[in-house]
C-alpha cells in the first residue's frame, strides 16, 4: 500500500486497526506526549514521532520501531495530550497489529504442568525474546529458560513459542535480573532435538 495520510484512507483497508475512533490528524506535535513518558529516554521513536507517522501511513516504519514495545501504557501521553489525541491507544494498535498470535491446545500430558520455557526462531532478536520474558515474569509466569528452537529456520524462523519443558519442573525461574542480564539467546541444546530436527 502506497504512503497515505490516515484521513485518506479507507478504515478496512487500513494495516492497522483501532479498536476506537482515534484522531491522529488532530495531532500538532507540541511534543507533551513525549515530555511526559517515563520511557521516552528508551526509545527510538519519540511518541509524537509514532503519531506522525500514524499521520502520514507509514505503518512499516512505525511497526519496526521499538518504541511500541518499550511503551508501558500509564497513559501518561493521553493524558497530557491538548487535542485528546489518544498516542496510548495508537501503540496499542500498532502492538496488535505487530504480532500474529496463534494458539493451540497443548498435549493433555501439560495441562496440569506450568509454563517454564521459551523458544524463539533463528530471526527473533535477544531484546525481543527478553521482552516477552520480562512481560511473564512480571505476571507471576514462572519461565526457567529462554533458547533457540531445534528447527528455528524455515517458518518457525519467527516463531516464540511459551510452553513446558518436562526437565525444568523443578528448577528455579529466572528473575527479572536475571533476564535483563541475559547475554544470548541458549542455543540448540542437541539432546532436545528428535532424530527429525523437531523440538521435543
Amino acid at each position: 500500500m502506497e504512503n497515505q495520510a490516515l484521513g485518506e484512507v479507507p478504515s478496512e483497508r487500513l494495516p492497522v486497526h483501532f479498536p476506537h475512533p482515534i484522531q491522529v490528524a488532530d495531532c500538532y506535535q507540541c511534543g507533551k506526549c513525549t515530555a511526559g513518558c517515563p520511557v521516552a529516554m528508551h526509545m527510538d521513536v519519540a511518541p509524537n514521532q509514532v503519531v506522525r507517522l500514524a499521520q502520514l501511513g507509514e505503518w512499516e516504519k512505525a511497526l519496526q520501531s521499538r518504541a511500541i514495545w518499550e511503551c508501558v501504557g500509564c497513559q501518561t501521553c493521553s493524558t497530557r495530550c491538548p487535542k485528546e489525541v489518544d498516542c496510548a491507544g495508537v501503540m496499542d494498535a500498532l502492538r496488535e497489529a505487530g504480532f500474529k498470535v496463534q494458539t493451540a491446545r497443548g498435549k493433555d500430558i501439560n495441562k496440569d504442568l506450568p509454563t517454564n520455557r521459551i523458544w524463539v526462531g533463528d530471526s527473533i532478536l535477544l531484546e525481543d525474546a527478553k521482552f516477552v520474558a520480562l512481560t511473564l515474569t512480571r505476571a507471576g509466569v514462572g519461565i526457567a529458560a529462554i533458547s533457540r528452537f531445534c528447527d528455528g529456520s524455515g517458518e518457525k524462523t519467527n516463531w516464540i513459542e511459551i510452553g513446558t519443558d518436562h526437565k525444568l519442573i523443578n528448577s528455579r525461574p529466572l528473575t527479572v535480573e536475571d533476564i535483563q542480564n541475559l547475554p544470548q539467546i541458549a542455543p540448540r541444546d542437541p539432546s532436545s532435538c528428535g532424530s527429525n530436527g523437531q523440538s521435543l
